[in-house]
């Protein structure tokens, strides 16, 4: 995913809370 690399630690916890949905 991109969203994880240009956010990094910042959308991490996000990317880990609605990763499912957006993977």
């Amino acid at each position: 995913p991109v969203f994880p690399r240009i956010f990094g630690h910042e959308a991490g916890g996000i990317i880990e809370s609605v990763g499912e949905g957006v993977t």
